[in-house]
């Protein structure tokens, strides 16, 4: 199955989760070493953005660890993507080889985009696990 079904698929599991002023906004799919895909899907309102994560099966996870992991993973491919002039086409799973790749495309190397990167990617992962729709452990 590919990568636009599975979101489509989760976008779908997921939307019952809003509140009734809330809109699901998007959602970002990152795999962690050593684990299967997460899906971070965001919902917007006026109080701002709350977040739920799902696994391969669009079940909400409960693993604090996992969920601020995948968020990291996931913020951190965004602003290399960024730094990097990545232009996407399709939906695009972050993955540690992803970032990897992409990062041999800069003129700093990866280390340097990262290192730029980090702060940015472990705020969104705070607010992922602080924001998060159900209960983590």
């Amino acid at each position: 199955m590919a990568l636009a079904d599975d979101l489509e698929r989760v976008s779908a599991s997921a939307e019952p989760f809003a509140d009734p002023n809330e809109r699901m906004s998007g959602i970002l799919a990152a795999q962690p070493l050593g684990a299967s895909p997460v899906y971070l899907c965001s919902f917007e309102s006026e109080t701002g953005t709350a977040w739920l994560a799902l696994d391969d099966e669009a079940r909400p996870l409960t693993d604090a660890s996992l969920v601020h992991e995948a968020a990291s993973l996931a913020a951190l491919v965004e602003v290399v993507e960024e730094l990097a002039g990545v232009e996407l086409r399709e939906p695009r799973l972050a993955t540690n080889a992803y970032l990897d790749e992409i990062g041999s495309r800069l003129e700093g190397g990866l280390a340097a985009a990262v290192e730029q990167a980090f702060p940015a990617a472990e705020a969104v992962a705070e607010q992922v696990v602080e924001r998060h729709k159900t209960p983590l452990a």
